[in-house]
């Protein structure tokens, strides 16, 4: 189910945004990449 949430109130939407914290510290702040395709691969070998 997909649905809006109020601006400025990610505590209704938790469990994405906590999804996209433990993203942003397990692969972003640890991997650079300079193009698209670049990135794709990074993210392909971190999913496996």
């Amino acid at each position: 189910m997909h649905y809006l949430i109020d601006p400025g109130k990610p505590a209704q939407n938790g469990k994405v945004e906590r999804s996209h914290r433990s993203d942003q510290e397990t692969f972003y702040d640890r991997n650079t990449f300079r193009t698209l395709k670049e990135l794709k691969k990074k993210i392909r070998i971190w999913n496996e």
